[in-house]
């Protein structure tokens, strides 16, 4: 036998072994649904009594909702008051029940009680070096990435490829915790291998690794690191139907494609964006922003695959970065976030219309 087929029955073996390594898919069932709908829900609070606070973005409000009671209530009204907000956009979790707003378009950051009521009040952007956040943990520490400034670096430098992760400890101390890779130009194609991450309540961060190696690395509030075990998986190649299918977008399309969406409050739907051409050869392994942390710790990744799949897949990995589940989402489903009572998901009508659902999740501890 030649040694280039012995190699080749050696390869396709591991890969074999590899794939009989991987955990069975465990498909979700909906355990709760909320009868009204919304039009685009940007980020999700459980709180400790099972409510949620839920941000649309599209309706500017900010809503607390109740599965047990099925209702949706407006928290606090829009303006540019001091206890107003335009444009929320984010909820971050800190201690005890309290939250931080992203007010997007007030150019605040807004801290809300239990209640969703604002108590106080910083500027987005609180000073040089700091950025908009995109985690905090229970002790009120921020959390933002320097992608941005690492995508302007490449055009000075294409090889500048590992932006920071940094803390920021308030009223003005920063620290740089972790690194991502995120390789590619300027702009990012439609499916790029970006690594991913999240922070948990307690500060530990964990990070998709999503190049040639996939595995999800856990960095503790005090920089030690914990290295995951690589995964094996399949490369899946993007084809035509793929690009057609990202152009007409749809519910299962990352970051909504080609297709432009219009207010259900009569808005019209900005053009669509230019058709892209940049497409990579094969998916990344992880989705760009498809990370979480559930309520015991575990990380949850979703998964690339062909656009004709529509049942998003979710890894989970353990505090060791070990593979430890699958999870199978219904069709035309968006995880929404996490919390003590599962995960959250938007399913998303014919119509747009997004409707708030809540899944337990299998094996959880």
């Amino acid at each position: 036998m030649s040694t280039m087929r012995w190699s080749g029955l050696l390869l396709l073996a591991a890969t074999h072994a590899g794939a009989a390594q991987l955990p069975p898919e465990t498909n979700l069932r909906s355990t709760a649904a909320l009868s009204e709908p919304f039009s685009r829900i940007r980020a999700i609070r459980e709180l400790s009594d099972g409510r949620l606070l839920v941000a649309d973005q599209m309706e500017n409000a900010l809503y607390m909702v109740d599965f047990g009671r099925q209702s949706r209530v407006q928290v606090g009204r829009n303006g540019p008051g001091p206890e107003e907000y335009d444009q929320p956009t984010g909820l971050l979790a800190i201690g005890g029940d309290s939250t931080i707003l992203i007010n997007l378009r007030n150019n605040r950051l807004d801290w809300l009680d239990p209640a969703g009521r604002i108590v106080a009040t910083k500027p987005l952007f609180l000073g040089e070096g700091w950025s908009i956040p995109n985690r905090a943990d229970r002790a009120g520490r921020l959390y933002f990435d320097g992608i941005s400034n690492t995508r302007l670096r490449k055009r000075e430098d294409p090889s500048a490829d590992q932006a920071p992760i940094i803390r920021g400890t308030l009223p003005s101390r920063l620290d740089t915790v972790a690194y991502l890779t995120i390789p590619g130009g300027v702009n990012p194609n439609p499916f790029p291998a970006w690594d991913q991450w999240t922070v948990d309540a307690d500060g530990r961060i964990a990070i998709v690794r999503n190049g040639a190696e996939y595995r999800v690395d856990w960095v503790a509030p005090n920089g030690a690191v914990t290295r995951g075990r690589a995964v094996p998986y399949e490369r899946v190649r993007v084809t035509s139907d793929d690009r057609e299918r990202f152009a007409a977008g749809g519910p299962n399309i990352p970051y909504g494609g080609g297709r432009a969406q219009a207010s259900r409050r009569g808005g019209a739907a900005p053009p669509p964006p230019a058709p892209r051409t940049d497409f990579p050869d094969q998916f990344p392994p992880a989705r760009l922003g498809g990370i979480w942390v559930a309520h015991d710790g575990r990380a949850i990744v979703h998964r690339n695959e062909s656009l004709r799949e529509l049942r998003p897949l979710l890894d989970v990995f353990d505090a060791s970065g070990n593979l430890v589940a699958r999870f199978r989402l219904p069709e035309r489903r968006q995880v929404a976030g996490f919390g003590r009572n599962g995960l959250y998901a938007i399913r998303i009508d014919e119509d747009d219309l997004q409707w708030l659902e809540r899944y337990e999740l299998a094996g959880a501890r």
